[in-house]
């Protein structure tokens, strides 16, 4: 589970450079698979750790993708 988390961390990772603005979509598609993750693995996760690790991602987004950000809030919101 840890490392699945981690390629798409990674994945991320390579799209935070000086021109993001570009990569916007690439974020999106990121996130999406993010959350996908979080949903697969909420049972074992449990509702707090699965918002705890969507809001540190929205965090961690905030500086290059405002839509993604708000994604991932409105799915935490859910746990």
């Amino acid at each position: 589970m840890e490392a699945k988390f981690q390629k798409v961390d990674a994945e991320m990772a390579n799209y935070e450079t000086l021109n993001s603005q570009f990569n916007e979509s690439h974020f999106e598609l990121a996130t999406r698979d993010y959350i996908a993750l979080v949903r697969k693995y909420a049972d074992t996760l449990g509702h707090t750790e699965a918002r705890q690790r969507l809001r540190e991602k929205g965090d961690e987004l905030s500086a290059y993708c405002l839509p993604c950000t708000a994604i991932l809030e409105d799915e935490a919101q859910k746990y």
